[in-house]
């Protein structure tokens, strides 16, 4: 609803309707009006460099894959894949120091994608000063899927010139199913693709709402509404209705109600202590600092001794109950290590894990291996987590290495911290978005320092 988001983000809707007049409608790119990027040949390229030729190795960045796949290609493939680019990042939010906003992807981020593809710099008045939300870890995490899916709209739209014009494009954007429709899709099945979200708001701004999470319109749902329908956007403008509620969901009288047990992820809830916190956003992070080996090296014994015995705590206390059956829990988790890509089948260290106790295996970092990036491996109703250990005693400090945020980044969905001190465990949900947010931040200050080296992150929690 139009009615319900900031006004510095009224701003950034001018633009897109620039946007959907050259690009949408005309077809021409939105940097410049004279290139034609409907075409046939230029959706054909996508599909065989983007999609046919995915490149899946994690050792190169998205903007080197990009750089790879757009080599010798034309002017107009560039600027059509430059839109895609424009597009997917307009929604996040790029203003720091503002209470409803935690930063999706800064201003510059966004014009240094784009004009690394069109390799010029580019007036920053082409893209959204403000942006929308934080658009969550999902949306982030998935860059590939939600690309194709902007690559399918936009085609829909090359086919028939009239659709951008009527009612059907809304029905035409929720149907769309990259699994169905991309012959060499090699991504996940992703039917809730959260920049659908964003074009039924973009496009349709009196029926739908600027949230990017279906996680968080089926809490609002929840919260609101007893009888529930199975379409989450038409019961919201419902709630809207029924409670004259004009402001955003995300102000904090509204925020309270639906999303107070959002703390405690679904999947563990009711197991862990949780305080109560008055601040929304769990896990506010003071800036954060590398520190050198000789720092750390004062503190090592301490907190080599704490940590194992922190390790201990959680294990004993919250995945001993899913290892009684070794035969039931150490397939999916040998399974997990092959698609990561941290074991090979039947290699050394897969043959030696097999004659490991399931418990040994669930305890990885004590056990198996002590530089892993993460502590315990365990199944938790048919989905195999990575659970990462962090304890403290008076400091409220914890310490990230690089390869740990590198880890957590690429297995976000799969993967959570718990923070124990005074015997009291604690999960913080916002926390692995911060994670993903400084991994990416890392990722940008490295690409423009070669030089750069950063070893160890610390992070100061203020709410525990």
């Amino acid at each position: 609803m139009l009615d319900s988001i900031n006004e510095n983000s009224k701003e950034d809707l001018l633009l897109f309707e620039e946007f959907k007049q050259t690009v949408l409608i005309e077809g021409n790119s939105f940097f410049n009006k004279k290139i034609k990027i409907f075409s046939e040949k230029n959706f054909s390229t996508f599909e065989d460099r983007y999609i046919k030729n995915y490149i899946s190795d994690k050792n190169y960045s998205f903007l080197e894959k990009i750089d790879l796949q757009t080599s010798n290609t034309t002017d107009s493939f560039k600027h059509l894949f430059a839109n895609y680019l424009w597009l997917y990042n307009y929604f996040f939010s790029s203003i720091r120091n503002h209470r409803y906003y935690k930063v999706g992807r800064t201003l510059e981020a966004k014009i240094k994608d784009v004009s690394f593809l069109l390799g010029k710099d580019l007036n920053e008045n082409f893209f959204p000063k403000y942006g929308f939300a934080n658009c969550g870890i999902s949306y982030t995490h998935n860059k590939y899927e939600e690309v194709c899916v902007i690559h399918i709209f936009m085609k829909k739209l090359f086919e028939n010139k009239d659709l951008i014009y009527k009612e059907e494009l809304e029905k035409e954007i929720k149907l769309i199913n990259v699994k169905n429709e991309l012959e060499f899709y090699r991504g996940k099945e992703y039917k809730k693709a959260g920049i659908k979200a964003i074009l039924l708001f973009l496009l349709f701004p009196n029926k739908y709402e600027p949230i990017v999470s279906y996680t968080d319109k089926n809490m609002i749902v929840d919260c609101f509404l007893e009888d529930k329908s199975d379409d989450v956007d038409k019961d919201i403008l419902e709630i809207r209705k029924k409670f004259d509620i004009k402001t955003s969901f995300y102000t904090d009288d509204l925020l309270y109600k639906w999303n107070k047990n959002k703390q405690l992820s679904t999947v563990i809830k009711n197991k862990f202590k949780l305080g109560m916190f008055q601040d929304s956003a769990s896990a506010r992070l003071k800036k954060f600092i590398p520190y050198d080996e000789d720092y750390l090296g004062k503190l090592a014994k301490d907190k080599c001794q704490n940590g194992l015995l922190a390790e201990e705590l959680v294990f004993n206390t919250y995945f001993k109950e899913f290892i009684d059956k070794k035969g039931v829990v150490l397939q999916p988790i040998l399974q997990k290590l092959i698609d990561i890509k941290y074991i090979e089948f039947e290699d050394e260290n897969y043959n030696k894990l097999m004659k490991k106790s399931t418990k040994d295996i669930c305890h990885f970092s004590k056990n198996i291996n002590a530089f892993a990036p993460f502590d315990i491996i365990c199944p938790i109703d048919g989905k195999v987590f990575f659970v990462e250990v962090k304890s403290f005693k008076n400091s409220r400090e914890i310490f990230f290495s690089y390869s740990e945020l590198k880890f957590a980044f690429e297995n976000i969905e799969n993967y959570f911290v718990v923070i124990v001190t005074n015997n009291s465990l604690y999960k913080i949900d916002n926390l692995n978005d911060a994670l993903f947010q400084i991994y990416n931040e890392l990722l940008e200050l490295k690409s423009g320092i070669g030089f750069l080296e950063i070893e160890t992150i610390k992070i100061k929690l203020d709410v525990i």
